[in-house]
This record gives C-alpha cells, structure tokens and sequence, in this order.
C-alpha cells in the first residue's frame, strides 16, 4: 500500500529550547559542580519535533505555536526560520513573557535528566480554529482547545495527541484531553501512569475506552495498538517493511543510540504523516519506528 496523497498537518504546541549538556558520567550531588564534555543549545518541543519528523517524509506542515521577547525567542525563530518551518504565532505583541520553555538537558550514561522552566499563555478558540482549519491531521496541545479539536474531528481532520508524562495525568478527570483525540500515543511509563497496569496488552485496552486507537511505544521493544477489538505489537526491525518507499535511509540498528530525546516526538510525526497520507495504522505504526530511530542517532530532536 502506497501513499494516496500528501497530507497537510498542522500542530499546535510550545517550543523548547534544549540546553544539552553532554558528556557527564554522572548528576552533581547538591553543591558539587561538574564539567560535561560539551554544550549545545537545541530548538525541541514536542509538537514541533513531531512537525519537523512528519515533514521529512513529505508532509506539508504548519506549527500554530507562542512565540514572545528574549534571547531565547530570537534563537527559535531563527532556528525555524533556518529549518524552513513554517509557523504562526498566537501571542500578541503586548504579552510580556518569551512563551517558549527552556530545559537543561543533562546526559548521563543511559539517562537523561531534565530541569524546564515553562512560560504558559492561552489564546482564544477562535483564533486556534482559523489557523489549524483545514488540515489533514491536526497534533493537539495537552489541556487546551478541546472544543476545537472535536469541532476539527467533526469536519474529517484526525487528531492526533502526545502529551508527555506528568504526574496529575489521569483518566479520571473530566473533560480530558484524550477524549478530543483519534489516536493516543503515549510512551510506556505514561501508559502505566494512567492505567495503573504494568502489562502493555491491558494499557491499550484501558485506554480505548476513552480514545479509538491508543498506541503505546515500548521503546526498543517496538509499540503496541488497540484497534476494532485486536491488539497488535510491532517490533522496531519491521522499518525493514517500509524501506523501498521512503525517501530517508534506515538506520543501522546495530549502532549505538546516542541521544534518546524527541524519540517519542520523532514516532509521532511519523505516525502522523503515516495516517494523513492514507496508510492503515499498522504502517503508520512503522513509520513511526523508522522516524524514531532516525533521531536517535544523532544529538537532539532535529
């Protein structure tokens, strides 16, 4: 099955700005300083992330995002400038803040460590409704614009949500984000958070009381989806199905991964491009994986 088309998909999100500290064999203890080997400042965010991902594959895509004053604001519109990303910005040129979040990425043996300070801001629906109308496939932004996401859904675009981990996440909350979505794709611990289970199978199966298709990643072990009633895993070898009609190359999976950040971001905007180009959620699921380990290969999410 080949593409039908060329999807055009919009998201809506935040952007980050990764201060990617690399090199540390371990975290300081509490008033210790140590020295990594390298830094680098890194445009990230999710939805973002996901955008850039989905527009390797041909996509073409919009970012719908809050852009303000600062250093670190000039550094992401020349970044994205720089990329070709096309965005918009919903903060008005009054608002005081820089609206993006900055992180220090801090990279250990097997692990990253993450501290963020967040700069929020709201716009109205209306405003988000002009600028995602019309997509194929709108990413959505965790706690904010349901009504205009269901309105979206109303009128064919699919939704399609990957929030991140937080420690209030839950099922049981009213008018959850989840609700306003076609496919949910959280990462294992996620999935864990929200449905209290340890097993992968029951995850999925949990979480499709509140959204169609839930699709759980499980890291080097592939990712899992629940749909019309079956469970399917997919490993991450399967990349090898796809490689014959996608222009990136497949990674070597035998090299050493060297920076995990914006793999879940990086599945997503392959899934996403996957689904708004007309294949079934089995390829979308490997589109996902091919994207994913395209990026940890290399330092940051783009």
């Amino acid at each position: 099955m080949n593409a039908t088309k060329r999807p055009l998909i919009k998201g809506i999100g935040k952007i980050n700005v990764d201060l990617v500290f690399d090199g540390l064999k371990r975290l300081p203890s509490p008033g210790e300083e140590l020295y990594a080997s390298s830094f680098e400042p890194l445009l990230g965010g999710g939805v973002p992330s996901m955008l850039f991902r989905a527009a390797a594959f041909g996509a073409e895509t919009e970012l719908v995002t809050y852009i303000g004053k600062g250093f670190f604001s000039k550094f992401s519109e020349t970044t994205l400038n720089g990329k070709g990303i096309k965005y918009f910005n919903l903060l008005p040129e009054s608002y005081p803040g820089s609206g993006i979040n900055v992180t220090a990425v801090m990279l250990t043996p097997g692990e990253r460590s993450f501290v963020t300070c967040s700069d929020d801001f709201t716009a109205s629906d209306d405003d988000v409704y002009r600028l995602l109308r019309g997509a194929d496939v709108v990413l959505a932004e965790d706690g904010k614009y349901l009504d205009v996401y269901k309105k979206l859904r109303s009128e064919g675009a699919v939704v399609i949500g990957d929030f991140g981990y937080s420690e209030e996440m839950s099922l049981e909350k009213p008018n959850s984000s989840i609700d306003a979505l076609d496919y949910y794709l959280p990462n294992l611990l996620e999935a864990e958070k929200l449905t209290s289970s340890h097993d992968p199978e029951e995850m999925v199966k949990r979480l499709s009381d509140f959204v169609p298709c839930p699709v759980v990643t499980l890291g080097k072990e592939g990712a899992i989806y629940f749909k019309n009633g079956v469970t399917v895993t997919i490993p991450i070898d399967s990349v090898t199905e796809i490689s014959d009609i996608i222009d990136i190359p497949v990674p070597d999976l035998s090299r050493e991964i060297v920076d995990a950040t914006g793999a879940g971001d990086a599945f997503t905007g392959g899934f996403a491009y996957a689904i708004g180009a007309g294949y079934d959620v089995r390829r979308a699921v490997i589109f996902g994986h091919a994207a994913a380990q395209t990026v940890v290969m290399k330092k940051g999410c783009y």
